[in-house]
C-alpha cells in the first residue's frame, strides 16, 4: 500500500465540504501529509448584453472566479494556522472531470470530499459529482456526509 502523502480536498464551500475538510485536516496531521484545497469554478451558461450593448458575461465570470479565489485563500490561511501544509488550486469546467483530472495530474494519494444529500430524482437526472469521482478516480476517495450538527472536532 502506498503511503498517503498528498491529499486533495475538493470544495464547493458547502457544509459538506467543510465537514470533509475537517476530516482531511485530521488525516493530514496524523499522516504528516499535505493538503490541496481544490475548487472547480462552474460558470453559469448565461450570455447576453446589458442595455448599452456591452457583454455582461466577462464581468460575471471574473466575479465568480475572483470570489472563489478569495474564499480558497481564506480557507488556506485557516488550514495553515492549524499546522497543516496546504496549497490551493482551481479550474473551470465540469466538477467531477476537473477533480479526477487534477488528482491524476497532481499525483494525489487520496481525495477527501463531502457528499451532499440530494433526492433520488436529482441523482437520476444530474448524477452525483461524488459518485462520478468515486467511479473514475485512480486513487482512493474518502467521502464524508455532512452532519446535521457541528463540524468534526478535528477542525
Amino acid at each position: 500500500m502506498k503511503p498517503i502523502q498528498k491529499i486533495l480536498v475538493p470544495t464547493d464551500f458547502s457544509p459538506a465540504s467543510e465537514e470533509a475538510l475537517a476530516y482531511a485536516i485530521y488525516l493530514a496531521r496524523a499522516l504528516s501529509a499535505s493538503l490541496t484545497l481544490f475548487h472547480t469554478v462552474q460558470l453559469p451558461a448565461l450570455t447576453g448584453t446589458d442595455p448599452t450593448g456591452l457583454s455582461v458575461w466577462p464581468v460575471t465570470a471574473a466575479g465568480i472566479a475572483d470570489d472563489a479565489a478569495e474564499r480558497l485563500e481564506d480557507e488556506r490561511r485557516r488550514v495553515e494556522s492549524q499546522g497543516v501544509k496546504v496549497q490551493v488550486a482551481s479550474s473551470d469546467g465540469e466538477a467531477a472531470q476537473s477533480i479526477v483530472s487534477h488528482a491524476r495530474s497532481g499525483g494525489y494519494d487520496l481525495v477527501v470530499m463531502g457528499a451532499h444529500e440530494h433526492g433520488r430524482l436529482a441523482r437520476v437526472l444530474l448524477g452525483s459529482v461524488v459518485e462520478k469521482v468515486v467511479r473514475t478516480c485512480e486513487c482512493p476517495v474518502f467521502t464524508v456526509r455532512a452532519a446535521e450538527a457541528e463540524p468534526h472536532p478535528a477542525a
